[in-house]
């Protein structure tokens, strides 16, 4: 037979509740975003991060660091997200931060309920997380952005002028040499 479903038992696309009618649940589809510290700490005392849920041009939820610890130093709470939408996770430098978010290498971890996934990557500091158009349950997003100070690499170059060719440059222990090498040695 033919049943005649009302409008009411039908969800509205882009709405919080994942369904609606008789016996259907309330979703609790949310995403919390939190900021991590790697152990190695901030390039710069100064240095603070904001990380932020966007959908579309709407901030739905910031979070900023404050201080100069490591370790999980800042979430966005639970932010309750609607179903066949897509969302955008941002992580910035704070104003008055010394360095740019170049001096730091993100990472993004995330679970939904608990099983591990990944983020389509954007561009630095960027991902964007897209709900689904139909589900049965409820989903729980969960992502940490990890910053680490990014290493760098020094380059030395010695010019040496009148140089005498078998000369070479004597480097004593104390400098961080083992032993002095062939590089070393005039033209």
């Amino acid at each position: 037979t033919t049943e005649i479903v009302p409008a009411s038992a039908l969800m509205t696309p882009g709405t919080t509740s994942g369904c609606t009618g008789a016996g259907a649940p309330e979703s609790t589809w949310s995403l919390t975003v939190d900021k991590v510290i790697a152990a190695t700490g901030r390039a710069s005392p100064d240095d603070q991060f904001t990380v932020s849920i966007h959908s579309g041009s709407t901030l739905l939820a910031a979070a900023t660091t404050g201080g100069s610890g490591s370790g999980s130093q800042a979430s966005t709470g639970a932010t309750f997200l609607s179903l066949n939408s897509l969302y955008r996770i941002t992580d910035n430098m704070a104003a008055g931060s010394h360095y740019t978010l170049q001096a730091y290498t993100s990472s993004i971890s995330c679970t939904m309920d608990g099983q591990p996934f990944t983020p389509t990557y954007v561009s630095p500091g960027v991902w964007h997380i897209a709900t689904p158009l139909i589900t049965l349950t409820d989903q729980i997003y969960l992502c940490a952005i990890t910053n680490t100070r990014a290493s760098r690499q020094l380059q030395l170059r010695k010019t040496w002028v009148e140089a005498v060719p078998g000369h070479a440059v004597t480097i004593p222990p104390t400098s961080g040499f083992s032993t002095n090498t062939s590089a070393f040695a005039s033209v």
